[in-house]
């Protein structure tokens, strides 16, 4: 696929959750369309993000490969100072981060319950809530987080229920932070 057609050229994109899957895709894909990508996960030992990193890099772009636990909010003020202080902005913040148990929602445990929803929605407010400021003084961004359809509708299947709820919750927040910080973009 290419993206000649959609330049990114001179964008500053953080991705979170890069390591595999769509996160990793997501990322290749900003760099390809001209964007330096800062990536990261919760994850570093598997060598995973920094492969994904340095792929960018031979595209001819700037990225970093940065650990974080999205739900802590030192870490993601740490993660988002290092990104502002190598790249110099953030213009493009993509959430894709994804925590899933299987269980049915009254077989979910409370600890379990506090996982899912500490990376997919408390993560993502985390770094909303780092970022919007950045990109309220630059008065340019977009933040983009990755929901699910299964978020639209109780889901059929009974162990992607407690899913579904964070997934709508993920859907909500999103367009409140659109009401809140369109006039600013």
């Amino acid at each position: 696929m290419s993206l000649s057609s959609f330049s990114l050229e001179g964008k500053k994109a953080l991705v979170v959750g890069a390591r595999r899957n769509m996160g990793k895709g997501f990322a290749l894909g900003l760099a390809e369309a001209g964007a330096d990508v800062a990536v990261t996960d919760i994850n570093l030992e598997s060598g995973q993000l920094q492969a994904v990193a340095d792929e960018i890099q031979k595209m001819g772009r700037k990225s970093l490969a940065l650990k974080a636990d999205i739900s802590n909010q030192e870490e993601v003020k740490k993660l988002v100072e290092n990104v502002v202080k190598e790249f110099g902005a953030i213009d493009i913040l993509m959430n894709v981060a994804v925590m899933y148990h299987p269980k049915s929602v009254v077989d979910l445990d409370e600890e379990s319950w506090d996982k899912l929803t500490d990376v997919n929605l408390k993560g993502y407010w985390l770094m909303i809530q780092e970022v919007s400021p950045i990109m309220m003084k630059q008065k340019s961004g977009s933040i983009i987080n990755l929901t699910s359809r299964g978020g639209l509708k109780a889901h059929a299947d009974k162990m992607m229920g407690n899913y579904a709820i964070v997934k709508s919750g993920i859907a909500m927040m999103t367009r409140q932070y659109c009401r809140y910080l369109g006039p600013y973009n």
